[in-house]
């Protein structure tokens, strides 16, 4: 439990907040002081990658995607060839449906324990990320999270050559994920970073761009992954591994070389990473009383984003076991659905938030309720296909969805100040990180149970689940509305009072 020191050390923090300036050297115009910490805008490097790292949130998850794509064929063939000890034909794609059988439930428990370890440790660890990289800067945790997923598909590539070797042993190239914090702490660090450098205005076209960069980036993967595999004949799979580990290393590189740091940290001010207080600051700030009910308007969208990727990550580890068993897909069928979804994903996300909310002007959180419930549909055309054709369609629906999240994170940086938002940014990025501990077991078992007779039964509890998120967004437009003569500043909303 927080206590109640550390939170009235933070409410009175305003107060004291003029004398800790005097004793700070007079800033240009355009920087935010706050503490011993500066949120600098205006003193960046001048050139004109300075602050885009949606470039290194691109070579990320184009990496990601692109190895992520092939791991359960790969983890297939192993299965068939190592444990089995059948021949490289018959555990070549396409498979008859008696191999399919025989290696998906090994397939899908290794995944599932794969999930279940990159989520669960990065997930504490991105509770101390946040607070620090608050004070000492954004880059260093975003360099050395990229450098470990470059370690860990670096480790597929090298495992992938060993004969005989067991699908159990690739556990083994998530340890660097483990101690690095992997993906939930590049996410974090990408949302932090966007939040220093832009005004409100400016922010929900830049967030709606970082989502529209994962979904660039998956349509890159999935078109590319094909192309890849012809033309590598041999070591086809540890070749896609290697690659991946290289685009991460270049964006190690681009971060470190091209990016500015936006937190400029005044000398022997700095604090140590492994400090309970950073997590009792964290937990302080997101659970802190705000006014016209601001704590409960920030606790429900964190969770109801929390509950969308359970959904999403439950799901995402087995669409393409549920697609194989479904329809007989192969990896070349995957993965032109894959890229037509993306492109759909594309467009609804980056052309929606512009159009409604740019152009028309839309209020931010009763659009987000109509695109939470849009997944609602998706999520039961799913359960209902009886035609691959239903999951094109239900992508053209659901592609609303990639709004959400840049939606659900402007409205939280209007409500808590600048110096809170790596705070509450670890908050939601933690809350995403620990979902696929609950939601790779429970996925894995409700598709053991039914593959066999009824492959996307899954999505009926991804249809219930995701009405959650709906009600939770109808309660804050309502809590909005109510206190509709308040109207955000983005500054602390105690000083508004």
């Amino acid at each position: 439990m927080v206590s109640a020191k550390l939170i009235n050390r933070m409410e009175n923090e305003k107060d004291t907040h003029n004398e800790h300036s005097k004793l700070l050297p007079k800033q240009s115009t355009g920087s935010i002081t706050r503490r011993n910490v500066i949120i600098s805008d205006s003193e960046v490097e001048d050139h004109c990658f300075s602050t885009s790292v949606e470039i290194a949130i691109l070579l990320f998850f184009f990496a990601k995607v692109l190895s992520d794509l092939l791991m359960t064929n790969f983890l297939e063939f192993v299965t068939c060839k190592n444990v089995y000890h059948y021949n490289n034909s018959v555990c070549t794609d396409p498979i008859s449906p008696y191999i399919e059988n025989l290696v998906q439930p090994i397939v899908a428990n290794v995944t599932m324990v794969r999930t279940l370890t990159e989520a669960f440790f990065p997930s504490l660890f991105v509770l101390l990320v946040g607070p620090w990289s608050d004070k000492n800067g954004r880059k260093p945790f975003l360099l050395l999270s990229l450098f470990g997923l470059s370690l860990s598909y670096a480790f597929w590539g090298f495992l992938s050559v060993i004969p005989n070797i067991r699908p159990e042993l690739f556990l083994l190239a998530s340890i660097p994920v483990v101690l690095t914090g992997g993906p939930c702490t590049v996410f974090v660090l990408g949302y932090c970073y966007v939040c220093d450098v832009t005004t409100i205005d400016e922010r929900v076209l830049r967030m709606a761009f970082l989502q529209f960069v994962y979904s660039i980036a998956n349509l890159f993967g999935a078109l590319s992954l094909p192309q890849l595999f012809k033309l590598l004949v041999h070591f086809q799979y540890t070749s896609i591994f290697f690659i991946s580990s290289g685009l991460l290393m270049l964006a190690v590189i681009f971060v470190s070389s091209c990016l500015s740091e936006t937190i400029i940290v005044q000398e022997d001010q700095g604090t140590k990473f492994f400090q309970l207080e950073h997590i009792e600051e964290l937990f302080a700030v997101c659970f802190k009383e705000r006014p016209f009910h601001g704590r409960i308007i920030v606790l429900l969208i964190c969770v109801g984003l929390a509950i969308t990727v359970f959904v999403n990550q439950g799901e995402s580890s087995l669409v393409y076991l549920s697609l194989r068993k479904l329809f007989g897909w192969q990896l070349e069928d995957f993965s032109f659905y894959a890229s037509c979804a993306m492109i759909f994903n594309c467009t609804g996300g980056l052309v929606g938030i512009y159009f409604f909310i740019s152009v028309l002007e839309y209020p931010v959180m009763p659009t987000a309720v109509a695109v939470a419930f849009c997944r609602v549909i998706q999520a039961a055309i799913n359960a209902t296909a009886s035609q691959g054709y239903y999951f094109y369609i239900s992508s053209v629906i659901g592609s609303m969805i990639y709004m959400l999240g840049a939606l659900s994170r402007l409205e939280i940086s209007k409500v808590i100040p600048q110096q809170e938002v790596g705070k509450v940014m670890a908050f939601i990025s933690f809350l995403e990180a620990i979902c696929p501990i609950a939601a790779a077991p429970l996925y894995t078992i409700i598709y053991d149970l039914t593959f066999e007779t009824h492959p996307n039964a899954m999505y009926w509890l991804s249809t219930v689940l995701c009405m959650i998120p709906v009600l939770f967004l109808i309660i804050v437009v309502t809590l909005q509305y109510l206190q509709k003569d308040y109207r955000y500043s983005g500054m602390d909303p105690l000083e508004v009072q």
